[in-house]
C-alpha cells in the first residue's frame, strides 16, 4: 500500500469519526491518531553495532529495504549513525549503500551480485534491511565462493535466517517483539472503543504532518549464541525446525 493510500484511509476514517492506529509502519502527511511498532532507527544501530565489534575495519555493503518504505529510511538512518565515526576514521568504507525495489531475496542477490561482478570482491560486511534480502546477499556471496566469510545482519528472524545463523552464513539478524506489538495495538483500540486514551503511549514521532503519540518497543539481536535463549525460549521458532 503506497503511503498516499495509507493517508487516504485515515482521512476517510476521520470523516466518520473512527480514530486510526499505524502499526509498524508510519503513516505519513496526515492527522494520524496513535502510532505503534519497534525503534526502527535503534534496529539499524543494533545491526551496525554488532557487526564493528567483530569488523571495525573492512568494505561495508548496506541492502535497504523498499526505497518507498519509511522504515527501510530509518533503519539507514540507524546504521548510518553507528557506520559514520568508523568511516570519518578511514576504518570502515561503505562500497555500496542502496535501497531495493522490494523487500525480497532477488533484491539482495541482484545488489550483492552486481557489485562483486564489478570489483575484485573485497567485502568483509553486508547490513541488510530484513532476512529475505540477507538470504539474497548470502546466495550471491555463495556464487563468489564467499559464504561464511563475509558478515551478515538481517532482521525479522525468519527461519531460513536462523538456520543461516546456526549454520555460520548469517551472522545475526534482529527479533522484534511480535507479540508485545500485537497487544499493545490491541489494548489501545480497546481504550479507544471505550472512549479512553491508550496508555504506555511513551513518545512523540512526526509523521510529517503532527507529532503522533507512538509506543515503539526494543528488539533483541539473534546470534548463534543466544538462539536458544531468544527465539526458540519465546516459542517464536521450534528448535526442530532449526536442524
Amino acid at each position: 500500500m503506497t503511503q498516499k493510500k495509507a493517508g487516504d484511509i485515515v482521512r476517510n476514517a476521520h470523516q466518520n469519526y473512527v480514530p486510526v492506529i499505524s502499526y509498524d509502519r508510519l503513516i505519513k502527511d496526515c492527522n494520524l491518531d496513535y502510532y505503534i511498532s519497534t525503534d526502527n532507527i535503534a534496529i539499524g544501530e543494533l545491526q551496525a553495532n554488532y557487526l564493528t565489534k567483530i569488523k571495525p575495519m573492512g568494505k561495508y555493503g548496506i541492502v535497504g529495504g523498499s526505497l518507498i518504505d519509511h522504515n527501510a529510511h530509518l533503519l539507514n538512518l540507524g546504521q548510518m549513525n553507528i557506520l559514520q565515526p568508523f568511516i570519518e576514521k578511514g576504518d570502515i568504507e561503505i562500497v555500496f549503500n542502496k535501497y531495493s525495489n522490494s523487500w525480497s531475496l532477488h533484491e539482495g542477490y541482484r545488489i550483492t551480485n552486481e557489485y562483486l561482478n564489478n570489483t575484485n570482491s573485497d567485502l568483509d560486511a553486508v547490513i541488510a534491511g530484513n532476512d529475505a534480502i540477507a538470504s539474497g546477499v548470502i546466495s550471491a556471496l555463495k556464487e563468489h565462493d564467499m559464504d561464511g566469510k563475509v558478515l551478515v545482519a538481517g532482521q525479522d528472524a525468519d527461519i531460513e535466517a536462523i538456520r543461516n545463523i546456526a549454520s555460520g552464513l548469517q551472522t545475526i539478524t534482529i527479533y522484534k517483539p511480535i507479540e508485545s506489538m500485537a497487544y499493545a495495538a490491541a489494548n489501545a483500540a480497546i481504550k479507544i472503543a471505550c472512549g479512553e486514551a491508550p496508555s504506555n503511549m511513551n513518545i512523540t514521532i512526526h509523521n510529517g504532518k503532527k507529532l503522533v503519540p507512538a509506543i515503539l518497543l526494543p528488539a533483541q539481536i539473534v546470534h548463534r549464541q543466544n538462539i536458544k535463549m531468544t527465539v526458540v525460549s519465546e516459542g517464536f521458532v521450534l528448535e526442530e525446525d532449526i536442524k
